[in-house]
């Protein structure tokens, strides 16, 4: 049967039962979809995902202490496994070879991860992965919005689209990065996605993602660049990019002066290329072209190579993971995966390595913010 006639067939079946897909995931595919839409509750299905170490027959008894690698410590911890399982697991690498993450994964991004050839380092990225798992970094709880001003950024806390990490901390510059959906689909197109970055660590310390009309959008964005330290805050310009920031010019937020690290930025064309000779053209936003969303990515390729960022969204991770060479000389999510946090990190990745700042910096005096007043981690 066609996907078209199973999918008719099961909403018919539906009426009369239940009904219950199973398998072991062979890469972004028609399945994988529905997985997606499962988690997030809106179709009916609840996600149900067993790792292998939820079975207590994978075991294997050692007859001496096990010396464990570095990785095994980790996922020891991740995962709170014991000797005997990571004894168990190892067996099943040697068996199993490449197949083992699909045959046995630890989380349910990884089963579906087996077949794909990822952009980025897969090593690091699941290594990173397992340690946000594992608590890395705590999100910062009972934040209190004063500014009734900003009723939007307030309810996606709420409704946890808006996490963060660290407060704004005076003397110090940031960096806000924001992809713009390009789909009309309140429901089904792109999302929005925007982090807040400490550009003298390199450690995303917010980030922000849904679906929001333009100008919402363009608010929300200035309200967050006010909460910390006046942002530069860097908009994908490309499709409705240029109406979130007539959205975000529109509310008063001041532009980039020169190479400052504050107001809304402005790309000139010599970043890119020191021999550009076409003039001063200095535009509002970060243009993704082909040409510069390839050096966008090759920033957080480089990035992640060195690791020389803190990405604290599991989720960036998780887009990062499933981001993969499509042919052609383009690149982008695997089969129904999203790419918008990829991009809000690329562009990020490209500015922090323009510009960073020393942690000695003290000069800057910061604004007040607007909104966020106090929270506490869990």
């Amino acid at each position: 049967a066609t996907i078209n006639s199973l999918d008719a067939s099961l909403k018919v079946a539906a009426r009369l039962g239940n009904i219950v897909e199973e398998t072991t995931a062979q890469g972004y595919n028609h399945f994988q979809a529905d997985w997606t839409t499962a988690k997030k509750g809106t179709d009916g299905y609840k996600a149900i995902f067993l790792p292998w170490y939820a079975d207590s027959r994978n075991v294997e008894a050692i007859p001496t202490m096990l010396e464990c690698t570095p990785d095994e410590e980790r996922q020891k911890q991740a995962f709170n496994l014991n000797n005997q399982q990571i004894a168990w697991y190892r067996t099943a690498q040697r068996e199993q070879k490449g197949l083992v993450q699909q045959e046995y994964p630890f989380t349910d991004d990884e089963a579906f991860l087996s077949t794909l050839q990822t952009y980025f380092n897969k090593d690091i990225l699941i290594r990173w992965r397992d340690l946000l798992i594992a608590g890395r970094y705590e999100a910062i709880t009972d934040i209190r919005f004063a500014d009734t001003d900003n009723p939007a950024l307030a309810r996606a806390y709420r409704e946890k689209d808006f996490t963060v990490w660290e407060l704004p901390r005076n003397g110090r510059y940031y960096l806000l990065s924001a992809d713009t959906a390009e789909g009309l689909d309140p429901k089904h197109g792109d999302y929005d996605s925007a982090s807040v970055w400490d550009m003298a660590s390199r450690k995303q310390v917010a980030h922000l993602h849904g679906r929001w009309p333009t100008d919402v959008y363009g608010k929300m964005l200035s309200a967050l660049g006010y909460i910390y330290n006046t942002a530069l805050i860097a908009v994908e310009r490309n499709n409705h990019g240029g109406s979130v920031l007539l959205a975000l010019q529109g509310t008063g937020y001041p532009d980039q002066l020169g190479n400052n690290n504050t107001g809304i930025y402005h790309h000139d064309p010599k970043f890119l290329d020191p021999g550009y000779t076409g003039g001063m053209s200095r535009k509002a936003g970060f243009p993704t072209l082909e040409s510069t969303k390839g050096i966008a990515l090759e920033s957080l390729y480089n990035a992640v190579e060195n690791e020389d960022i803190e990405i604290c969204a599991p989720e960036t991770i998780g887009e990062m993971l499933t981001y993969v060479n499509l042919g052609g000389g383009k690149f982008g999510g695997q089969g129904a995966a999203y790419d918008d946090r990829v991009m809000d990190a690329a562009i990020a990745a490209f500015l922090l390595r323009l510009r960073f700042v020393p942690e000695t910096q003290t000069k800057l005096q910061p604004v007040k913010p607007k909104a966020l007043i106090a929270g506490r981690r869990r």
